[in-house]
């Protein structure tokens, strides 16, 4: 069997021709490495199904905002654009998006775009990884943050495969 991953989709904004804002909607490439190098892993069991997991599933690797032109909601509206290119790709049907806040003023700008806060050091819930049980990545113990996650608006609540 042969499938494709979804694009990951990259925005940014320019000022004068400058970039000063940047977002990175991508495929939650983690824990699709994590299930690929699993033996026995139900979803590794099913191509199509892990296929199907790795369309509904997104996760924002990077944000970044120049520090000469923040607090003006770029990183908002970023954040906004990448979610509305990742749910109108037809090929994704995106249901959730979570990422990983490490400092307060990121977790403070995701849950001004609707997202929902994990505590320090827990996971993602089921609900909004497809049913997949996640981790909390022990590299990111020490940094102290938390991961942020939402349903799309296009698939409130759908998440199971």
């Amino acid at each position: 069997m042969e499938w494709v991953l979804p694009a990951d989709v990259w925005l940014g904004v320019e000022d004068g021709g400058a970039l000063v804002g940047a977002v990175h909607l991508a495929v939650p490439v983690g824990q699709a490495l994590d299930i690929a190098s699993k033996p026995g892993h139900p979803m590794g069991a099913d191509p199509a199904r892990f296929a199907k997991y790795l369309r509904r599933c997104a996760f924002v690797d990077e944000i970044a905002v120049r520090e000469t032109h923040r607090r003006q909601g770029i990183a908002l509206a970023l954040l906004e654009a990448a979610e509305r290119r990742g749910v109108e790709d037809t090929d994704r049907e995106l249901h959730s998006i979570a990422a990983y806040a490490g400092s307060e003023a990121a977790v403070a700008l995701f849950r001004r775009a609707g997202y929902s806060c994990a505590p320090p050091g827990a996971p993602v819930p089921r609900e909004y990884a497809n049913g997949l049980i996640t981790y909390f990545d022990p590299r990111y113990q020490a940094l102290g943050g938390s991961y942020v996650y939402k349903h799309t608006e296009k698939f409130p609540g759908d998440w199971r495969l």
